[in-house]
């Protein structure tokens, strides 16, 4: 279901109210009563670190801080994962770009119906759905069967192969965070990559939350996990948004320069729930 932008939404209407469909419940808006103090953060990990001799003490010390990670959080910053930072400039960099252009320009990318790859939204599915503050640009990067192309902007010239070297290195970096995880379970270092099959599935989607006369109304996302493998994700060095649920607070995820959040998403949940379960 089409609905405007939130970007041309938020120029064109009163800078001091919200338009009803995005304004959510009392019980659904955001609570400063269930914020905890910026001085608890989720863990980070040194993937330098986890390079090292597997009997180094550095990286025994940073695989026991990984697995409590995984255990107590599903969440996590990693640093020095070898994506270089000028192509971590250049990806957000073309994000920004194309967000900045024309809505005309912008609406080439838009998807068909029903179709869950472009620019706008997605998962709009009724008319009184409560929407969430921002736009998107969603597009499959693997496997190459899944590519629509023909959403893929052509401008910025450079988007395309900014987002394709972009998507190599992540896919590196996600092989080498699932085979950690396979160690510290005690299993063969591909297991995830073997059980996922020949064709992972590799999606990626550009966000943009717009300024809001009147945040204490609206969300830019909507709570949720995420249901697939695991997701990597660059933010914003300028904005703190993006929070983490954990012992029913929510905890701001403080932005580190060039580092990835690592989300454990509920296949993996699953299957290591699985492989707990039968290991004991």
């Amino acid at each position: 279901m089409k609905v405007e932008c939130v970007q041309e939404l938020a120029l064109n209407v009163d800078p001091q109210a919200v338009p009803p469909r995005y304004i959510r419940a009392p019980e659904e808006r955001p609570m400063s009563s269930l914020l905890v103090s910026r001085d608890s953060e989720i863990p980070v990990i040194d993937m330098k670190k986890l390079m090292l001799h597997s009997q180094d003490y550095q990286r025994q010390q940073e695989m026991g801080r990984l697995s409590n990670a995984c255990q107590q959080w599903g969440f996590f910053q990693i640093v020095n994962h070898g994506i270089p930072d000028s192509l971590l400039d250049a990806i957000r960099g073309v994000a920004k770009e194309f967000f900045n252009l024309p809505s005309e320009e912008k609406q080439k990318s838009a998807p068909q119906a029903g179709d869950v790859q472009g620019y706008g939204k997605t998962f709009v599915v009724a008319e009184d759905q409560t929407l969430d503050w921002g736009d998107l640009l969603a597009l499959a990067l693997m496997p190459n069967r899944l590519k629509n192309l023909a959403l893929w902007p052509k401008v910025p010239t450079n988007f395309r192969d900014t987002v394709e070297r972009y998507a190599i290195e992540v896919e590196r970096v996600a092989q080498e965070v699932l085979s950690l995880f396979a160690e510290n379970l005690h299993l063969e270092a591909d297991y995830f990559k073997d059980n996922f099959g020949s064709e992972p599935m590799n999606l990626m989607r550009m966000n943009l939350y717009p300024p809001c006369p009147r945040p204490d109304l609206v969300l830019g996302l909507s709570p949720h996990s995420d249901g697939g493998g695991i997701t990597l994700l660059l933010q914003d060095d300028q904005t703190e948004g993006l929070q983490v649920r954990n012992n029913n607070q929510w905890i701001p995820v403080r932005p580190i320069p060039y580092a990835l959040v690592v989300n454990i998403g509920d296949l993996v949940e699953v299957i290591i729930s699985l492989i707990k379960h039968n290991f004991n």
